[in-house]
């Protein structure tokens, strides 16, 4: 991977989804808490299902996250929120922009060289926030919802 230059600080919350270690913007970061199931009967997707899609143990935590654009959502879009495994610490970090073939792969913000040499990759909130709220309406132990279709229409022959 050809990490670039061009960077910016950003101060991150280190969130572990199905085993991998991922930074979410602190600014878009609300609130979190334990996760004591569906109390508005919506559920909260992994977001680990929300990279790829899969099915994967419930979350321990809830991350709710406030939307990219609170000016022109309504209240109900503002804000959204991701199941996660584990909850770590906030680093201020050098957050390194993608090559665009990497940064179109995934809802990734950029990547971040880690102490240990590791690199990790930052989550985009604009892309994340319609996959988390799509399949916030999927229901739970399904993967995706098929597409709707209108029934094959029936022709007479004449």
């Amino acid at each position: 991977v050809d990490v670039p230059i061009e960077s910016g600080l950003a101060t991150v919350l280190w969130v572990t989804a199905d085993g991998v270690e991922l930074a979410i913007p602190a600014a878009n970061a609300r609130r979190v808490r334990r996760n004591e199931g569906d109390s508005e009967g919506e559920r909260v997707p992994h977001l680990a299902e929300c990279l790829q899609p899969r099915l994967v143990s419930r979350p321990a935590y809830v991350v709710d996250l406030e939307g990219p654009d609170r000016a022109e959502t309504s209240a109900s879009e503002e804000t959204f929120s991701v199941g996660v495994d584990a909850v770590g610490s906030m680093e201020e970090v050098l957050v390194r922009q993608l090559s665009p073939l990497l940064w179109g792969i995934g809802p990734y913000a950029g990547a971040i060289v880690r102490g240990d040499g590791s690199i990790r990759l930052a989550l985009d909130i604009h892309a994340l926030a319609p996959r988390a709220r799509a399949l916030g309406r999927v229901p739970e132990g399904r993967i995706s919802e098929p597409p709707s279709r209108p029934p094959p229409s029936r022709r007479s022959v004449s």
